[in-house]
């Protein structure tokens, strides 16, 4: 057996290098195999991150949508409220108005002629500056919500548009797609290395 090994040097050689070739070649198999996984979980976690990022959008969208709409009707309470104001002022005037004109009677006064007519004239200007300065309060209050809803709106729909895109890329992401790509490209170096393994045994045969 010993004579027959050194009679023929080159077996033991040849089978180490074949040996090492299997070995390398499945080591490469395994690297492929390994790259093709990692393609697919870096393709999952992508998608879930887009998915979950969508998710959180929609959520603040909503969040934007309810503000709006507080704004909004906040904006109307102030008007019902100023209108509310404005309306008990100019009555309780006029009741004290109409109470002055019967104390000024009953004191034998004339209105409406002298010192009275100065008094109900001043008294009506006075009223009617109140009234405005009431009024454009009201309007300003009023117009700060309701620019605050439509500044919630936008922001929503913003926000709705941003949640639309991370779901579509979401949905254009394939977790095949890296991993068959990663699988064709190791396939070809596993081609050549078994095209060289095979010619170096064509040699030496």
């Amino acid at each position: 057996m010993a004579r027959t090994l050194l009679s023929n040097p080159d077996a033991g050689d040849l089978q180490f290098a074949e040996n090492l070739e299997t070995a390398g070649w499945w080591g490469a198999a395994m690297g492929a195999v390994t790259s093709a996984l990692g393609a697919y979980y870096a393709a999952d976690a992508q998608k879930y991150q887009l998915k979950s990022q969508a998710s959180a959008l929609e959520f603040q969208k909503e969040i934007s949508r309810r503000n709006a709409s507080m704004a909004a009707e906040q904006a109307e309470s102030i008007r019902r409220a100023g209108q509310q104001e404005i309306g008990r002022y100019t009555a309780a005037a006029g009741q004290a108005e109409a109470t002055e004109r019967a104390r000024t009677g009953a004191r034998g006064i004339q209105a409406g002629v002298g010192s009275a007519a100065e008094v109900a004239a001043s008294n009506d200007i006075a009223k009617q500056i109140d009234v405005l300065t009431m009024n454009s309060n009201t309007v300003r209050a009023a117009s700060a919500a309701r620019m605050q809803a439509t500044n919630y709106q936008t922001q929503a729909t913003i926000l709705g548009a941003n949640a639309e895109n991370a779901r579509r890329s979401a949905g254009s992401i394939s977790t095949w797609q890296g991993p068959v790509s990663s699988l064709l490209g190791s396939a070809g170096s596993l081609g050549i290395e078994w095209a060289r393994g095979q010619e170096y045994r064509r040699r030496r045969s």
